[in-house]
C-alpha cells in the first residue's frame, strides 16, 4: 500500500484525470497484476501474439500508434521498436512500469491523450460524445492498435457522471454505447492497418466453477468483425470476492481490414 500511495503522489497527472479516477485505476491494475500474474499469462501471451501478427502485415518503418498502452504488460515492445521508426504509446496516465520500458527505447514516445476526445464534456457534466479525429491525417502511420481498451473507455466517465451529476441506469447505458461506438467508428476511419484487442463478454462463476451470470462487456454494441477469441481469468476466486471469480471473453483481430464482417456481439 505504501508503494501504491507513493506512485499516486508522484505520478504526473492532470487534476481532471486524477479526479475522474484514471491514476488510481492504473495503480490498481498494477497491483492486481502482481497478484494475478499467473492467471493473466495466457491472455497477455495471446494479446501479444495478435499484435505480432499485425506487425507482420504492416509496412516497415513509419509509425505505430497504441491506444490504451497502459502498463505495457500486453505489448511486444521489442518487435514494435524493431519494425517501426516511431512507437507512440497513448494513454491518459503513464506510470512507472511503462516509463521504465520507454526509457531504454529511443524511438518510443509516451503520449498523454484522451482517446475519446470527450472527457472534458463529461467532467463538466455534459454527455456530448465526439467522434475522435486525432492522428487521422498522419500519413506516416502504418499501424494502429486499440489494446484492451474498448470496454474500459466508458466505465470511469459514466461512474463520474453518476457520482457527481446523477444519471439513470438507462442514461449510463446509452452514454456507454455512444462512447464505445465512437471508438469503433474512429478506428474504421484510419487509412492504414488497424489491430483490435478487446474483451467482449464477462462471465461470473461460483466457487465450483459453475457460471452464475454472463453479460456484455460492451453494453451490447456489436463488433463488426470476426477474430480469434480466448478467455482471460481477470479476477480468480478470492480476488474480488470469496464467492465468485470473473472471466472475460476476449476478441483479437490483427487487421480489421482483412477480417470477415459477420460481427461479434459485445
Amino acid at each position: 500500500m505504501l508503494i501504491e500511495n507513493l506512485i499516486y503522489l508522484f505520478t504526473p497527472c492532470s487534476p481532471m484525470v486524477k479526479e475522474m479516477g484514471y491514476l488510481r485505476e492504473s495503480i490498481s491494475i498494477m497491483s492486481r497484476y502482481s497478484r494475478c500474474k499467473r492467471d493473466w499469462c495466457n491472455h497477455l501471451r495471446k494479446s501479444r501474439a495478435t499484435i505480432k501478427n499485425a506487425i507482420g502485415q504492416a509496412p516497415a518503418n513509419g509509425k505505430v500508434i497504441i491506444f490504451g498502452a497502459g502498463l505495457g504488460y500486453d505489448l511486444p515492445l521489442t518487435q514494435l521498436t524493431n519494425h517501426f521508426s516511431q512507437v507512440l504509446l497513448v494513454d491518459l496516465v503513464h506510470t512507472l512500469p511503462i516509463k521504465a520500458k520507454a526509457l531504454f527505447n529511443r524511438n518510443v514516445e509516451l503520449v498523454v491523450r484522451d482517446v475519446t476526445e470527450s472527457l472534458t464534456n463529461i467532467y463538466e457534466g455534459r454527455d456530448e460524445i465526439y467522434e475522435p479525429r486525432g492522428f487521422l491525417e498522419d500519413k506516416e502511420v502504418g499501424l494502429v492498435i486499440s489494446l484492451n481498451l474498448l470496454s474500459q473507455l466508458a466505465s470511469l466517465p459514466v461512474r463520474f457522471l453518476d457520482q457527481h451529476y446523477g444519471i439513470s441506469e438507462n442514461d449510463a447505458d446509452r452514454i456507454s454505447q455512444r462512447i464505445i461506438q465512437a471508438h469503433l467508428t474512429y478506428l474504421q476511419k484510419f487509412d492504414t492497418n488497424v489491430c483490435l484487442v478487446t474483451d467482449i463478454e464477462r462471465q461470473v462463476n461460483g466457487p465450483d466453477g459453475e457460471q452464475i451470470a454472463k453479460f456484455s462487456a460492451l453494453h451490447d454494441v456489436q463488433i463488426p468483425w470476426n477474430g480469434n477469441t480466448w478467455l482471460w481469468d481477470i479476477a480468480p476466486l478470492g480476488e474480488e470476492d470469496a464467492e465468485y471469480s470473473v472471466t472475460n471473453k476476449v476478441l483479437g483481430i490483427s487487421n480489421i481490414t482483412n477480417a470477415s464482417l459477420t460481427g461479434v456481439n459485445g
